[in-house]
Protein backbone atom coordinates (compact mmCIF):
# COMPACT_ATOMS: atom_id res chain seq x y z
CA UNK A 1 0.00 0.00 0.00
CA UNK A 2 1.76 3.44 -1.07
CA UNK A 3 0.90 6.34 1.33
CA UNK A 4 -1.06 7.80 -1.06
CA UNK A 5 -3.41 4.95 -0.48
CA UNK A 6 -3.54 4.96 3.36
CA UNK A 7 -4.55 8.86 3.49
CA UNK A 8 -7.50 9.29 5.09
CA UNK A 9 -9.21 12.40 5.54
CA UNK A 10 -10.34 13.00 9.06
CA UNK A 11 -13.47 15.41 9.42
CA UNK A 12 -12.93 18.39 11.67
CA UNK A 13 -14.57 17.43 15.08
CA UNK A 14 -18.07 18.99 15.60
CA UNK A 15 -18.57 21.39 19.04
CA UNK A 16 -22.63 22.14 18.98
CA UNK A 17 -23.51 25.60 20.50
CA UNK A 18 -27.21 25.75 21.49
CA UNK A 19 -28.52 29.58 22.27
CA UNK A 20 -31.72 29.74 24.02
CA UNK A 21 -32.07 34.06 23.76
CA UNK A 22 -34.99 35.46 25.66
CA UNK A 23 -36.91 37.52 23.30
CA UNK A 24 -39.28 38.47 26.30
CA UNK A 25 -41.01 41.88 26.56
CA UNK A 26 -38.71 42.82 29.35
CA UNK A 27 -35.73 42.71 27.07
CA UNK A 28 -37.10 45.71 25.80
CA UNK A 29 -36.16 47.77 28.84
CA UNK A 30 -32.74 49.17 29.18
CA UNK A 31 -31.53 48.41 25.49
CA UNK A 32 -31.53 44.21 26.80
CA UNK A 33 -32.53 43.44 23.94
CA UNK A 34 -30.23 45.46 21.59
CA UNK A 35 -27.34 44.22 23.84
CA UNK A 36 -28.39 40.50 23.42
CA UNK A 37 -27.90 41.39 19.72
CA UNK A 38 -24.94 42.70 19.83
CA UNK A 39 -23.20 40.15 21.30
CA UNK A 40 -25.01 37.06 19.67
CA UNK A 41 -23.29 39.09 16.72
CA UNK A 42 -19.65 39.08 18.47
CA UNK A 43 -20.22 35.52 19.47
CA UNK A 44 -20.89 34.33 16.13
CA UNK A 45 -17.72 36.05 14.40
CA UNK A 46 -15.68 34.57 17.00
CA UNK A 47 -16.91 31.02 16.58
CA UNK A 48 -16.37 32.09 12.72
CA UNK A 49 -13.09 32.65 13.14
CA UNK A 50 -12.09 29.82 14.98
CA UNK A 51 -13.35 27.56 12.44
CA UNK A 52 -10.86 25.37 10.92
CA UNK A 53 -9.60 21.69 10.43
CA UNK A 54 -9.47 20.62 13.75
CA UNK A 55 -12.83 22.11 14.86
CA UNK A 56 -16.33 23.01 13.70
CA UNK A 57 -18.60 25.24 15.80
CA UNK A 58 -22.48 24.68 14.88
CA UNK A 59 -24.37 26.92 16.62
CA UNK A 60 -28.18 26.65 17.21
CA UNK A 61 -30.77 29.46 17.59
CA UNK A 62 -34.17 29.14 19.91
CA UNK A 63 -36.08 31.53 21.30
CA UNK A 64 -38.41 32.48 23.85
CA UNK A 65 -41.32 35.65 23.99
CA UNK A 66 -44.14 35.34 23.13
CA UNK A 67 -43.78 31.88 21.85
CA UNK A 68 -40.97 29.30 21.50
CA UNK A 69 -39.31 29.31 18.11
CA UNK A 70 -36.37 27.86 16.12
CA UNK A 71 -34.47 30.49 14.45
CA UNK A 72 -31.36 28.85 12.96
CA UNK A 73 -31.41 24.87 12.88
CA UNK A 74 -27.58 23.45 13.76
CA UNK A 75 -25.51 25.06 11.49
CA UNK A 76 -21.69 26.04 10.66
CA UNK A 77 -20.34 28.97 12.98
CA UNK A 78 -19.88 31.51 9.33
CA UNK A 79 -23.38 30.26 7.90
CA UNK A 80 -25.33 31.36 11.43
CA UNK A 81 -23.47 34.35 11.66
CA UNK A 82 -24.95 35.56 8.05
CA UNK A 83 -28.24 34.25 8.57
CA UNK A 84 -28.35 35.62 11.87
CA UNK A 85 -30.90 39.29 12.06
CA UNK A 86 -31.73 41.35 15.04
CA UNK A 87 -34.56 39.97 16.87
CA UNK A 88 -37.15 42.37 18.78
CA UNK A 89 -38.87 41.67 22.30
CA UNK A 90 -42.13 41.69 23.15
CA UNK A 91 -44.78 38.83 25.47
CA UNK A 92 -44.11 36.46 27.66
CA UNK A 93 -41.38 34.38 28.77
CA UNK A 94 -42.11 30.81 28.14
CA UNK A 95 -38.94 29.57 29.57
CA UNK A 96 -40.12 25.68 30.11
CA UNK A 97 -41.14 25.75 26.06
CA UNK A 98 -37.70 26.57 24.74
CA UNK A 99 -35.69 24.18 27.11
CA UNK A 100 -38.67 21.22 26.00
CA UNK A 101 -38.49 21.50 22.66
CA UNK A 102 -34.57 22.12 22.41
CA UNK A 103 -34.54 18.57 24.85
CA UNK A 104 -36.22 16.67 22.77
CA UNK A 105 -35.39 17.98 19.19
CA UNK A 106 -31.93 18.09 19.16
CA UNK A 107 -30.34 17.03 22.77
CA UNK A 108 -32.15 13.86 22.51
CA UNK A 109 -31.66 13.40 19.31
CA UNK A 110 -29.02 10.36 18.65
CA UNK A 111 -28.00 11.70 14.93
Amino acid sequence: MTNEQSFKFQEPRSIPVILLLDTSGSMSANGNIDVMNSSVKTMLKDFASQNDNNIAIKVAIYTFGPDVKQILPLTNAIDALERYQDLSANGGTPLGGALNLVKNGLIEDKE
